[in-house]
């Protein structure tokens, strides 16, 4: 099971290389161009795969759907946005904040069960947003309010995610359908947006088919990969590992962009890193207890 969990790494990389086609895609393509091509790309690879495993495309939960669809493509639109605008490790830094935001919706939710707080989570959660705030600091190597407002919207974007995603799996949601309807969600938003937008479609030469594909082929392997690792893998070692992008981002900006973060952004970088593997192996504990209290 450990071993397994080494996917999870894989997967960062594979998300950390679509960041990084994304980004070069930034220059020619509006940020939902780049949403619209990335979620054809994948939306031919999951109906494929359903078709292959006879996974049925409708739903009885089509809310939860709605809602992950929603908050899943205003968050990787927003993303791109943000890559636009930002230092590639400074943008994938922010965006890893989602597991500190999903933290505090998880303190909430406890709050509003009358849960017992776990004020050491609360106190790792505080000090990673500390570490966003050296990150995104003004005068930061970088800094771009927009870009930082993106990539923070993009972050709450993602802890919605996160939390649909616990109440489609509740509902026993098979994975390949809650990804299909994701990736078609995208697609409709990107070419609806793109088309009634002022510049429409750009033209997609041979030297841009490269990127645009790269950003697609590099979200689907990331995804199989992550799911691979949450089925099989240690838990635990998932959520340490799954902040490993922080790492890969801030290392391909520097090799391919040149980009070089200063001390204060480098230790909030690894604020963010310490502290979001932390809060997220506590809230994996948390939840173990819970559920042995109950059963």
């Amino acid at each position: 099971m450990a071993v397994r969990s080494l996917w999870m790494l894989a997967a960062c990389f594979f998300f950390m290389l679509m960041a990084l086609f994304a980004k070069i895609c930034t220059g020619h393509f509006s940020a939902w161009e780049v949403v619209f091509y990335r979620s054809l790309v994948g939306l031919v690879f999951m109906t494929a795969v359903m078709v292959r495993k006879k996974v049925a495309f409708g739903t009885r939960w089509p809310l939860p759907h709605l809602k992950r669809c929603a908050a899943g493509t205003l968050c990787f639109a927003l993303e791109v946005s943000a890559l636009k605008l930002l230092p590639l490790g400074l943008a994938q830094s922010i965006s890893y904040s989602s597991a500190l935001i999903f933290i505090v919706f998880f303190i909430v939710s406890s709050l509003a069960r009358r849960r017992p707080v776990e004020w050491p989570l609360v106190a790792v959660t505080a000090a990673g947003f500390g570490g966003v705030l050296l990150i995104a600091r003004p005068g930061a190597s970088g800094f771009d309010p927009a870009g930082v407002a993106m990539g923070l919207g993009a972050a709450f974007c993602g802890a919605c995610v996160s939390w649909s995603l616990r109440e489609l799996a509740s509902q026993n949601e098979p994975r390949e359908r809650t990804v299909f309807y994701f990736m078609l969600a995208g697609v409709l938003a990107g070419f609806a947006t793109t088309a009634a937008g002022s510049e429409g479609f750009h033209e997609v030469t041979p030297q841009l088919l490269v990127p645009l594909l790269g950003v697609g082929v590099s979200a689907v392997i990331a995804q199989i990969a992550m799911t691979y690792a949450w089925t099989c893998g240690h838990p635990i070692l998932n959520s340490i590992y799954d902040f490993s992008g922080i790492l890969f981002a801030t290392l391909a900006g520097i090799f391919f962009f040149g980009e070089s973060p200063d001390l204060f952004s480098a230790a909030g970088m690894a604020v963010v890193f310490a502290s979001g593997a932390a809060a997220s192996v506590m809230r994996l504990l948390v939840e173990r207890r819970s559920a042995r209290s109950s059963a």
